[in-house]
């Protein structure tokens, strides 16, 4: 299973995601995909590299995980200096695992209600199967092409037994209502009341926190950026 995302920062929602769909899914790998020119949003506030670092931070701290699943970083955006489309690693990850592979590429529903505008969005249940993690305030669409999408390939658990891609699942997991941009918020507030220590250890994990401080990320003042 892959996880995709800006992480800007990686958060414990994040975390909490992954694990919980990884272990529905059955699956003994998930892989954490940064993103490194988003082509649909705003661009990350904090360099490639310094994303990838906390996404290292982070997976350290659940290497030793009790769903026994190996946690990992894929790296194939950020080694090409274009907008990174998940059609175009999916393709890579699926001739990186062979045709028979079943893998999985995990969205929540708030990216799902987008993916009509997804380039080549259509094509994306030929490499992999589409695993969807609810996000509170959002629905699945119910009407015009994506709402038939939808329906025309949701499926169980049961009905993707040992099938490698076409379908998409709903997982029913927990959801935490928590978000990169309100921890970045919650950070220039604390730096604007010069607090003396970033109060967000519950929200990501706590080396990510400490790397946050280190070096001085999501300051409001472009010349205090790291």
């Amino acid at each position: 299973m892959y996880f995709g995302g800006t992480f800007d920062p990686i958060h414990n929602g994040h975390l909490q995601s992954a694990l919980c769909a990884g272990q529905l899914l059955n699956v003994a790998n998930v892989g954490f995909v940064p993103c490194h020119i988003t082509p649909h949003k705003d661009q990350p506030r904090t360099s490639s590299q310094h994303r990838l670092a906390m996404l290292e931070c982070a997976l350290k701290t659940i290497a030793s995980n009790p769903t026994g699943m190996n946690v990992h970083v894929e790296d194939y955006e950020l080694k090409h200096d274009r907008s990174s489309y998940t059609l175009h690693t999916l393709q890579y990850l699926r001739q990186l695992h062979g045709a028979n592979t079943p893998l999985f590429w995990l969205i929540g529903m708030d990216s799902l209600i987008t993916l009509d505008r997804w380039y080549g969005w259509q094509q994306l249940l030929q490499y992999a199967h589409i695993a969807v993690v609810n996000r509170p305030g959002y629905l699945a669409p119910s009407d015009g092409v994506l709402g038939h999408w939808w329906a025309q390939h949701r499926a169980s658990l049961r009905d993707i037994a040992g099938s490698a891609c076409g379908k998409c699942i709903l997982l029913n997991t927990e959801e935490m209502d928590l978000s990169s941009t309100t921890i970045r918020r919650l950070i220039e507030q604390q730096r604007r009341c010069k607090e003396t220590s970033l109060q967000i250890t519950q929200l990501v994990p706590q080396a990510v926190a400490e790397y946050i401080n280190q070096h001085k990320l999501y300051l409001t003042s472009d010349t205090e950026k790291s």
